[in-house]
């Protein structure tokens, strides 16, 4: 399901824009009008939580991206596309630019570079079953379980951390066939990362992104920025998520300016980065 808006002029520069976790389409609408502001076409996906996909993120099929991919090529008449994600999208956009060549630029926001498990209703990771599957198959992913309880204290105490499961697996080292074959992408690839991000080490996961890139030579061109005052909430937040930050995470309500400035500064990044690398080939 997705929502495509279109800048006043023509544009060949069209993404994908997809969020985390959440679910819906609202916040991946909220940023696409943004790109469509900036002379780029957006087409707002949703792959779960909303009438026509998947209701839970357990086994979503990543073909949601394939045709949402050839959807805005028809509609804009382009060549490639790009794929803009956030958190779980991040993952989700960095899998789908593996697997998919008609995606040529990735801007992947808080990243996993792995395939997990899915998520509940409760959006808390649960172990037994893919995050993704493709071609009718669950792809190999990595259990992550997560007590509700003890996440539900971290919120009381004004920073949300489920990060303990992730580095935990980290740590011990990732099965390589659930680490997500970037080398594989025919796209530029653009990780951006919050030093203080508590949900998961998208810091380290894009850093192995960008190891993984540099030891396959990869041939086309790859960067990660990592932004140091910031949460996990590393882009434009709609008015109704405006106070939510604050509420979770101690970073944003120590440096709350740095914060905000952080968020925008990403997405001129993306923006930037998407004008450059979109249909250039």
């Amino acid at each position: 399901m997705g929502r495509l808006f279109t800048p006043e002029t023509v544009s060949k520069k069209s993404v994908i824009v997809i969020t985390g976790s959440e679910g819906g389409i609202k916040n991946a609408e909220f940023i696409a009008e943004k790109f469509a502001e900036r002379g780029i076409n957006a087409l707002a996906v949703a792959y779960f939580k909303i009438k026509g996909v998947k209701h839970d993120l357990n086994e979503v099929p990543v073909e949601y991206i394939e045709k949402a991919a050839v959807y805005l090529k028809e509609k804009t008449s382009c060549d490639k596309v790009a794929i803009y994600g956030i958190s779980k999208g991040g993952e989700l956009s960095l899998l789908s630019a593996s697997l998919f060549p008609d995606i040529d630029c990735v801007v992947a926001v808080v990243p996993n570079y792995f395939v997990t498990s899915g998520f509940n209703k409760m959006r808390c990771p649960i172990g037994d079953v893919s995050a993704w599957s493709f071609r009718g198959k669950p792809l190999p992913f990595v259990p992550v379980v997560a007590n509700p309880l003890n996440i539900f204290k971290s919120y009381l105490k004004d920073d949300v951390n489920i990060k303990g499961y992730y580095k935990a697996i980290v740590e011990a080292e990732v099965p390589e066939e659930a680490v997500i074959k970037v080398e594989n992408s025919n796209a530029a690839i653009l990780c951006l990362s919050a030093l203080h991000d508590i949900v998961w080490a998208s810091k380290i996961a894009s850093e192995k992104v960008v190891e993984r890139l540099k030891n396959a030579e990869f041939p086309y061109d790859f960067e990660h920025r990592c932004f140091e005052k910031v949460s996990h909430f590393l882009c434009p937040l709609p008015e109704n998520y405006a106070k939510k930050p604050k509420l979770m995470f101690k970073i944003e309500k120590q440096h709350p300016k740095e914060c905000n400035e952080s968020r925008e500064k990403s997405f001129e990044i993306a923006v930037e980065w998407i004008m450059k690398y979109n249909n250039i080939r």
